[in-house]
């Protein structure tokens, strides 16, 4: 499963001193469009749906607090992916992460827009 072989990777960097809640801007690939904020590794784990990735990421200490550009948290990104994928395990994760009331309040309104 390519969520596992990502989890071992990440787990692989964590281990050599990459900061949990380091922020990086995805490259979008040649000719494409580039993507419009930075993340943590938490958030780009919630954007791809990858609840093996967002587990380790939760256990080491990711902040569930940390917002991008646009003032997305990463349960809110995890919302709005979801729905795409039609799999919530990634938005159970975060919430088991005990985000603030204001992220779960924009969570559910960013995933109504």
């Amino acid at each position: 499963r390519a969520d596992g072989k990502a989890a071992m990777a990440v787990d692989l960097w964590l281990k050599r001193g990459v900061d949990v809640n380091m922020w990086m801007t995805p490259y979008a690939g040649e000719g494409r469009k580039p993507w419009r904020s930075s993340y943590t590794l938490l958030m780009l784990a919630c954007i791809r749906g990858a609840p093996e990735v967002v587990k380790l990421l939760l256990e080491r200490g990711a902040a569930v607090s940390l917002h991008d550009s646009e003032y997305s948290s990463p349960l809110a990104l995890a919302v709005t992916h979801c729905e795409e994928r039609e799999d919530a395990e990634v938005v159970h994760l975060v919430l088991a992460a005990d985000p603030s009331h204001d992220d779960i309040f924009d969570a559910g309104w960013q995933a109504t827009r």
